[in-house]
């Protein structure tokens, strides 16, 4: 009898543990669940920033010294900068052939403004248009472009980051098949990471919300509202040229998700008959 009663105490005792644990592993689930996506975003940021960053070098026929790179911001579309509300005038297409036309008219749903740092921690400004067409255009590093977005799935977005990150680290710039289309890309430029910040200067290049149009509906760029809040915000981009024709591919990393644009670069003659008003 006694041996029964033993047998059910320590059962008692077992059913309590039992209940205790059970009770602090679904705390503790809850918890992991509920932080996942923070801890998701912070191990993909500490990734990136463990990259050095590829900066166009000045022998290169691409670069743009950061100084002209700036100036040229007061002359694209003869305006000082994009304003959400304002009109393009004229904005060449990126493929006239597929659209039917060779220049539109978008309005801008968003002005954004992108801080990034080159070698010797040079700072340079560029200042993009994102337009209800679903596209964004301007100055980006210091050479004008137009881009349409690219509707990449979770996986190929993920190829992204995967292919800049061992590009980098392997120094040759190059990603092949990048967009499984045969064609291989090159890396002119993936900032990031300012190793050596100066005062006042950023740890990391940033991207900010200057101005955005109060419908946020079909933006199709990451203008969440914690974006819309006008803060800086850390970025990262990748931009990369194929060996086939003039398309360009760029990539831009903010919040925990690339946003990713295929255009090109624009003629001088294409961007002085631009007008924003």
């Amino acid at each position: 009898m006694f041996q029964a009663a033993g047998i059910i105490g320590s059962l008692a005792n077992l059913a309590i543990i039992a209940v205790v644990a059970y009770f602090f592993i679904t705390k503790y689930l809850e918890r992991q669940a509920e932080n996942a996506p923070r801890e998701a975003h912070e191990r993909k940021k500490t990734q990136l920033r463990g990259v050095a960053v590829i900066h166009p070098e000045e022998r290169d026929s691409g670069y743009v010294d950061p100084d002209k790179a700036n100036a040229r911001n007061l002359q694209f579309g003869r305006t000082s900068g994009f304003k959400a509300g304002q009109v393009i005038m004229g904005l060449p297409t990126v493929d006239p052939i597929r659209s039917g036309k060779s220049s539109n008219d978008p309005t801008v749903l968003a002005s954004i403004r992108m801080v990034v740092y080159r070698r010797g921690s040079r700072e340079e400004s560029s200042d993009i248009a994102l337009t209800n067409t679903g596209g964004i255009t301007g100055l980006i590093g210091g050479k004008q472009y137009v881009f349409d977005a690219l509707p990449l799935t979770d996986r190929q977005k993920a190829h992204v980051e995967k292919e800049r990150q061992e590009v980098i680290e392997r120094g040759d710039k190059m990603m092949p098949n990048l967009l499984g289309d045969g064609r291989n890309w090159t890396i002119s430029r993936a900032m990031g990471e300012n190793k050596n910040p100066l005062p006042g200067q950023h740890r990391c290049s940033y991207l900010q919300v200057t101005s955005a149009l109060d419908k946020q509906e079909g933006f199709g760029f990451p203008l969440t509202a914690r974006m819309l809040d006008m803060a800086e915000h850390d970025m990262f981009d990748v931009l990369a040229t194929n060996d086939q024709d003039d398309q360009v591919f760029y990539a831009v990393w903010t919040g925990d998700v690339w946003h990713c644009f295929l255009g090109r670069e624009l003629t001088e003659a294409e961007a002085a008959g631009i007008t924003v008003v």
